[in-house]
C-alpha cells in the first residue's frame, strides 16, 4: 500500500483520547491523554499519570479529569462507569479506590491555564466531513500490551465503554508498536555510525586519533518489559514472548540487538546496546493508532495481550450444579 492511500483523509482522526495502564510492577500507572491534529501536527492538549496500580484500575476518573482539562466532551464515560468486561463481554462496576478527578497530579502533569500545547510533528492528514460535536473525541487509542493483567483489563474496558459512548474508532496498539519508530530511527543512527566508522582507517594519517569500535552493526530492536515471577515480557518486530530473567531464548542468541523497555537489563545480551526508550509516550501512542487506522499496520483487536494462558483453572471435582 503506497503511502498516499495509506494516509487518506478520511480514515483518520481529529481529536484522540489515549490510555495506558499497560505498566507492571513498580512501574505501574495509569496515563490518560487528550491529542488533537490539523493535519501537519499532534498536539498535546492535557495528559495526566497517576502512578500505582490503584491508578491503573481507575483510569476512568483519569481520563475524566483529562477531558475536562482539555475542555472536550465526556459523554462516553457514562458508559464506561460500567465497563464492559473486555473478555467476557459483560459488565463490570469501575475501580476508582477512593480516587477522584481532582486528586493531586503526579508524573506528566496536566498543562496548566496559559500553557502552551507541545506540538509534535506527525505524518498526519485530517478526517474530512466530520459532523461530530466540537471536543467530542473521534478515537480512543488504548495500549493492549504487553503488561500488568489488571491495568490491561482495566484500561482496555474503559476505552471499549467510552469509544462506545462517543461514537469513537476504538484502536488498540502495543508496546513495541508505539515505539517501532523512535527504535527503528535510533537503530538506523547506530548502524550508519558503525558503518562510517569502520571505514576510516584506525591507523595511519588518515586514522590517527580514531577508533573504530568493538563489535558491529545491531541486527534489530527489542522492548524488555516487566512481567511477573521472575519474568519478563520481550517483544520484538515479530511479537510477543515471556521469557525467564537470565535466560535468552535461542532465537535471540547470536546476535546484537538495541534494547528498549524499563527491564531491558533483564536479559545477558552481550554485545548490545541499551535505548533510553523504555515506555511509549501519548504522541508515539497517537501516532501507532493513527498508522494502524490508515492501513500501516496489521489489524488488531482492541484487547488486553495476555501472553501468558489463564491461570484459574476449573474445579477438580467440577463446576457446581445449577440451583434450582
Amino acid at each position: 500500500m503506497s503511502s498516499n492511500a495509506a494516509l487518506r483523509a478520511d480514515s483518520l482522526p481529529r481529536r484522540i483520547l489515549v490510555l495506558d495502564g499497560s505498566p507492571a510492577g513498580e512501574n505501574a500507572c495509569g496515563m490518560a491523554a487528550c491529542l488533537s491534529h490539523d493535519g501537519q501536527t499532534l498536539t498535546l492538549s492535557a495528559q495526566r499519570v497517576e502512578a500505582g496500580r490503584q491508578a491503573a484500575e481507575g483510569i476512568a476518573l483519569i481520563a475524566a479529569d483529562v477531558l475536562a482539562q482539555a475542555g472536550w466532551r465526556s459523554s462516553g464515560l457514562r458508559h464506561a462507569d460500567s465497563q464492559p468486561d473486555p473478555v467476557g463481554g459483560g459488565a463490570q462496576p469501575a475501580t476508582t479506590h477512593g480516587m477522584t478527578p481532582s486528586a493531586p497530579v503526579r508524573g506528566n502533569a496536566v498543562p496548566e491555564a496559559g500553557h502552551v500545547p507541545q506540538r509534535v510533528s506527525a505524518e498526519v492528514s485530517p478526517r474530512t466531513g466530520d459532523t461530530r460535536p466540537a471536543g467530542e473525541p473521534d478515537c480512543v487509542a488504548v495500549v493492549v500490551g504487553p503488561g500488568s493483567f489488571t491495568g490491561l483489563r482495566a484500561s482496555c474496558a474503559v476505552a471499549a465503554g467510552y469509544a462506545l459512548g462517543a461514537g469513537a474508532r476504538l484502536v488498540g496498539v502495543t508496546r513495541g508498536e508505539a515505539l517501532a519508530p523512535a527504535l527503528e530511527a535510533e537503530l538506523a543512527r547506530h548502524n550508519g555510525s558503525v558503518r562510517c566508522r569502520e571505514n576510516v582507517p584506525a591507523t595511519g594519517a588518515e586514522g590517527a586519533g580514531r577508533q573504530v569500535p568493538a563489535g558491529g552493526a545491531l541486527d534489530g530492536w527489542l522492548v524488555v518489559t516487566a512481567a511477573r515471577r521472575g519474568r519478563v515480557f520481550v517483544e520484538d518486530r515479530s511479537g510477543v514472548h515471556a521469557v525467564a530473567e537470565g535466560q535468552v531464548p535461542t532465537v535471540l542468541q547470536g546476535r546484537r540487538w538495541l534494547v528498549a523497555g524499563e527491564a531491558r537489563a533483564a536479559l545477558p545480551l552481550p554485545g548490545s546496546v541499551f535505548s533510553p526508550l523504555e515506555h511509549p509516550t501519548a504522541e508515539q501512542i497517537a501516532r501507532a493508532a493513527c498508522k494502524r487506522l490508515a492501513g500501516g499496520l496489521p489489524a488488531r483487536d482492541a484487547l488486553p495481550l495476555y501472553v501468558d494462558p489463564p491461570e484459574a483453572k476449573l474445579p477438580a471435582d467440577g463446576l457446581r450444579a445449577t440451583p434450582v
